[in-house]
C-alpha cells in the first residue's frame, strides 16, 4: 500500500496562475487549504479556529489531490470564494447569496478551463 501526502502539481498550479493573470483575475498562489466534513457550513467557532492555520476551507480539495496522486494524473485546483466565511459574518448567508455569488464568480472559472483546454497543458 502507498502512502501519499495530498499536494498540487506544481507546474500546473503556476500554468493556472499565469492563465488567471492573463485573464484578469485576481489571484493568490501557494494558499493553506483545510478539508472539513461537508455538505455544510462551517460554525463560527470552527471559523475562528480554523482561521488559525489556514486560508481557504472546502471539502473536496484534499481528497481529489489524493486520488489524482493515485492515478499518476496531474492536480491544481482553481478554488473561488462563493462562500466568504459565512461562520463569522454578522448576518448569516443565504444559499441564495451563496448561489449568487458562485453565479458571479463562474464566467471567471470558465474563461480560465476554456483557456486550459484550448492552450493545453504540457
Amino acid at each position: 500500500m502507498r502512502f501519499f501526502i495530498p499536494e498540487m502539481d506544481r507546474p500546473l498550479a503556476r500554468y493556472l496562475r499565469d492563465l488567471c493573470k492573463e485573464q484578469g483575475i485576481k489571484v493568490r498562489n501557494g494558499s493553506i487549504y483545510i478539508q472539513t466534513i461537508g455538505p455544510r457550513l462551517e460554525t463560527r467557532a470552527e471559523i475562528n479556529m480554523l482561521k488559525r492555520f489556514g486560508d481557504i476551507v472546502g471539502m473536496t480539495m484534499a481528497s481529489e489531490a489524493t486520488l489524482a496522486m493515485e492515478y499518476g494524473m496531474p492536480y491544481a485546483s482553481l478554488c473561488s470564494v462563493d462562500n466568504y466565511c459565512n461562520g463569522i459574518v454578522k448576518t448569516p448567508l443565504t444559499m441564495e447569496q451563496i448561489m449568487a455569488s458562485v453565479q458571479k464568480n463562474l464566467g471567471s472559472i470558465e474563461h480560465v478551463i476554456t483557456a486550459l483546454v484550448k492552450r493545453g497543458f504540457a
